[in-house]
């Protein structure tokens, strides 16, 4: 093996292990935010900014029916961004054994692309539907907020890119296959 293979091996089994441990701690930290922390954690938009989408608006205590459908529309955008892990994971792996333009890589690479690129959409969306959710279970009247911003418009272009890239490798290696064909 190359320094060039070892060094991209390498890396990649760092990136493959990092997914690996995001897939967890994801869950992990969005049900700790919302089962530890008090309503003006929520809203101060530190943790509110990644994982727990924008919309939160309680004054008070929160109520048990409150953090668990807090925690299950939280997690909603943070699936997507889960199954792109995943994804990416599984692209990982596939350069840790140097398959770098194969079937598989491209087809991790378009799914990881369309589950950020969707995610650009489900995020704000949730963050709707959670401040509606938790207006209702408030009981109080309150307003329900679509909120994006420069994280989405970032995840559109992310996931944009991603898909076009791995749109160029499928191309490449459809053009690759047929002259190998014709030799």
């Amino acid at each position: 093996m190359s320094n060039t293979s070892f060094k991209a091996v390498r890396l990649a089994s760092i990136l493959y292990y990092c997914c690996a441990a995001s897939f967890i701690l994801i869950p992990l930290v969005v049900a700790s935010i919302w089962f530890f922390g008090d309503a003006s954690f929520l809203e101060s938009g530190e943790p509110a900014q990644y994982l727990v989408p924008l919309g939160v608006e309680v004054h008070g205590a929160l109520s048990l029916k409150m953090r668990l459908a807090g925690f299950a529309v939280s997690m909603l955008p943070n699936a997507l961004i889960m199954f792109g892990i995943w994804q990416l994971r599984s692209l990982f792996q596939c350069f840790r054994q140097l398959q770098f333009f194969t079937f598989d890589t491209t087809r991790h690479m378009k799914a990881f692309g369309l589950s950020v690129l969707l995610y650009a959409f489900a995020y704000p969306l949730a963050g709707g539907v959670l401040s509606l959710v938790l207006t209702v279970l408030k009981g109080e009247p309150g307003l329900v907020s679509i909120t994006a911003g420069h994280h989405e418009l970032m995840s559109l272009f992310v996931g944009a890119v991603m898909l076009a890239v791995a749109s160029m490798m499928s191309e490449g290696k459809r053009i690759s296959d047929e002259i190998e064909q014709f030799v």
